[in-house]
Parts: structure tokens; sequence; C-alpha cells
């Protein structure tokens, strides 16, 4: 009956020390598990961070885009108006040409009235 009674109570002890480990491996499981929720959460707050950031270089790259736009538009003024000003350019040098033909002529019937 001794026996009996050691050997159950060496199961006993058995069973204790397993039901010591398991609660210390539920233990370290809740506290990776807790880890685990932290580095989700961070990661998470990242890639809103990410999110956002990309929003405004978003918000950026349109702004450009803009001011190219702009940019091109001034160009295209700038462009025109240099050509209407050849155009006056020219112009003004056929009626330059022009009065210089006319000067001749007027010099040449006075010469020919002398």
């Amino acid at each position: 009956m001794e026996k009996k009674e050691v050997k159950l109570e060496e199961e006993k002890n058995d069973m204790d020390e397993l039901y010591f480990a398991l609660e210390r491996k539920e233990k370290e499981n809740s506290e990776k598990s807790g880890l685990l929720m932290s580095k989700e959460k961070m990661l998470g707050l990242k890639e809103k961070e990410i999110d956002e950031r990309c929003q405004v270089l978003g918000a950026k790259e349109k702004e450009m885009l803009e001011g190219a736009k702009a940019i091109e538009l001034k160009q295209k003024e700038i462009d025109e108006r240099s050509g209407l000003l050849e155009g006056k350019e020219k112009k003004m040098l056929e009626d330059a040409k022009a009065m210089e033909l006319e000067r001749k002529q007027m010099d040449e019937r006075s010469r020919l009235m002398e």
C-alpha cells in the first residue's frame, strides 16, 4: 500500500510539475502575444504615417504639375508676344526701307529739278 501511495505521490508531483510548466508556457505565450500585438499596433501606425506622407507627396506632385502648366502657359504667352514683336520689328524695317526708297526718289526728283 505504501508503494502505491509513493507512486501516487510521485505521479501527483509529476502532474504538478507539468501543470506549473504549462502555466509558465501560457504566461510566456501571453507575453509574446502582447509583444506581437504591440508590434502590430506599431506597424499599423507606421503604415498610417506612410499613407499620410504619400498623400502629402501626392498633393505636392499635383501642385508641381499645376506650376509646370502655369509655366508652360507663360512661356507660350511670351513666345506669342515675341512673335508679335518680331512681326512689328519686321514691319518697322519694311517701313524704314520704304521711307529710305521714298527719300531717294525725292532726292532724285530734287536733283532732276535743279
